[in-house]
Formats: structure tokens, C-alpha cells, sequence
């Protein structure tokens, strides 16, 4: 693993970051390294919704205070329960559970493009996720409860508290602009890494539907593997291309994908042209998805069988 650095000069506003690593494959790979100012909005992407979350269920915890005020009925108890249970796992576990679910990247990172990967170039695992996100109550959640709340924690002193709860932040946030790969404490925990990965292949809502389990046609991921990054480039050069342009015709692409990968239609009966393109489409963000996650796709030279 190494990093280089370029940019346009000296003098000039940017210098960029790049991970380079070699998967368990063989592949060499580079990433460009997330900015500071990238994760920041991520982050404010993240807070947001959680935020909101939370928002939400703290209606039944402050009925249940004023029931308990009134005498009304006490069933509200069980709501408010319930609901700080929900907050708990909310504020604990947003961000490990976005990142393992989604391959290292939460609703935030998605929007602007980021993904945590392992630093040393093999799979992210859910280990390396859970331990660069239950860090963050030590950097983050709980300095921030005793800013907030500091005669909880530290009565008679409160603004002693505050202080010091502010500076822990301030260092703990400002610690990756100190360090090459820009890595919070729970990525140096961790051996994981937050690298830019933007959308370049084709429009973003065909990738996001296969991602969420959505699209209508499904691949298992030994179908998947029998494709590499070059025949991915390939099939986003023929969908890019107009359809009344196309070399080939679309039902003869899918018979060749059809005879790589041993995929039948679930009903069994034959694929309708109608589907052809939706077919295609899907197929296309879900080899995307499966190289993305096995860290595959970086130089679209490579085939798979190289």
C-alpha cells in the first residue's frame, strides 16, 4: 500500500490523495482518498437523519413524562420504553448497520459519493466496521453529551466540563488533516479507509435500484463472478450507445450472458424483448455492485481472466 500525491503545482488550491492497493485478486487498485470537507458533509447528510429519527420517537418519551405529570394512563410508559430502546440502537448502530448492509456506505457517503473500504485491499468485514463506528462514542457522542449536559456527568464544575468536552472533539476531528490518509481513530482501529468512489458509468437511479434489491431481475454472486471490469465497460458502452445505433442486437447480448453465466428466467419461460433492455440494465448495475464490493473496480483494463 502506498500513497502519491498530485496536483497542478505549487501554489495551487488542491492536491488529491491516492490509496494504492492490491486485492486479494491480484488487481492493483487506486483510490482517490476522501477530503476532509467530503466526510464532513457526509456526516451533516448522516446527522440529519438521525436527527429526524429520533425527532420522531421522542414524541412518545415526552408524552410519557407528562402522562406521569397528569396521572393519565400509563400504557404510555411502554411507548416511551420502546422508543428510547429505538434511540439507543439508533445512535449506537446508524452507521455500522448502513455500512454493512450497503457495502461500506451509508445513506450520507451515498449521496456524496464516498465508501469505506479496507486499507489493505481485502473485503471490508463487519469486525472492521463495528470497531471504526463504536469509537465514535469515545470521539464524538459522549464529549458531546457532557457538552451538552455537563452537570450530569460533572457537577460543581460544569464549565470545566464543557472545555474539556469541546477540546476533545476539536482534536479528535481535526486528527485527519494530520495524517496522510486522512483517517479518523476508528479507521486506524479498524484498517479501514474512506475513499471517493464517484458514479461514472451510467445514470445513478439504474444502480441504486439494483442495490437496493429492487431491480426486476436478480444474479447470484457465482452468476456475477463469471464477469471482470473490462466486459463491465463494455456493457456500459453498448446501454450508453442509442438503441437504433447499437451493433448487435439486445436479445443476442443477453443469449451470450445468458450461456457465461447459467442464468434462466425464474418462471421459465423465455424472456419477452420487451424486457430486454430492463434485463441488460439490471444485469449491468448488479456486476457493478459486485465489483464494487469485492474491490474490483479500479482499472477497467483488467479483465477477469487476467
Amino acid at each position: 500500500m502506498s500513497a502519491t500525491r498530485s496536483g497542478t503545482g505549487i501554489g495551487q488550491a488542491t492536491d488529491e490523495v491516492f490509496l494504492e492497493v492490491e486485492t486479494p485478486e491480484g488487481v492493483a487498485l487506486s483510490f482517490p482518498v476522501a477530503s476532509a470537507g467530503e466526510r464532513l458533509v457526509a456526516y451533516i447528510y448522516d446527522f440529519l437523519i438521525i436527527t429526524a429519527i429520533i425527532s420522531v420517537l421522542a414524541i412518545p418519551i415526552m408524552s410519557a413524562f407528562w402522562g406521569s405529570l397528569f396521572g393519565t394512563d400509563a400504557a404510555t410508559g411502554w411507548a416511551a420504553a420502546i422508543a428510547s430502546m429505538t434511540i439507543f440502537f439508533v445512535l449506537n448502530f446508524y452507521f455500522a448497520w448502513h455500512e454493512i448492509r450497503s457495502g461500506g456506505a451509508t445513506p450520507g457517503k451515498r449521496k456524496v459519493g464516498l465508501r469505506v473500504i479496507n486499507r489493505s485491499g481485502g473485503p471490508l468485514d463487519v469486525q472492521s466496521v463495528l470497531v471504526r463506528n463504536m469509537t465514535r462514542n469515545i470521539e464524538v457522542t459522549v464529549p458531546l453529551q457532557i457538552a451538552v449536559a455537563p452537570q450530569a456527568v460533572y457537577p460543581g464544575n460544569e464549565p470545566a466540563a464543557v472545555i474539556l468536552a469541546i477540546g476533545w472533539i476539536a482534536i479528535i476531528s481535526c486528527l485527519p488533516l494530520f495524517n496522510r490518509y486522512r483517517l479518523r481513530p476508528g479507521d486506524l482501529l479498524g484498517g479501514t479507509i474512506v475513499v471517493d468512489i464517484k458514479q461514472t458509468g451510467l445514470e445513478e437511479d439504474i444502480a441504486d435500484n439494483a442495490f437496493e434489491g429492487t431491480a426486476l431481475f436478480q444474479f447470484t454472486s457465482e452468476q456475477l463472478g463469471a464477469y471482470g471490469i473490462y466486459e463491465l465497460q463494455v456493457l456500459e458502452d453498448y446501454l450508453r450507445t442509442p438503441s437504433h445505433s447499437r451493433p448487435i442486437d439486445e436479445m443476442t447480448i443477453i443469449g451470450k450472458i445468458r450461456n457465461k453465466i447459467g442464468w434462466e428466467p425464474p418462471d421459465g419461460q423465455p424472456l419477452k424483448r420487451r424486457f430486454a433492455e430492463t434485463f441488460l440494465r439490471d444485469f449491468y448495475a448488479a456486476q457493478r455492485r459486485h465489483l464494487e464490493q469485492s474491490m474490483l473496480l479500479g482499472k477497467r483494463k483488467e479483465r477477469k481472466d487476467s
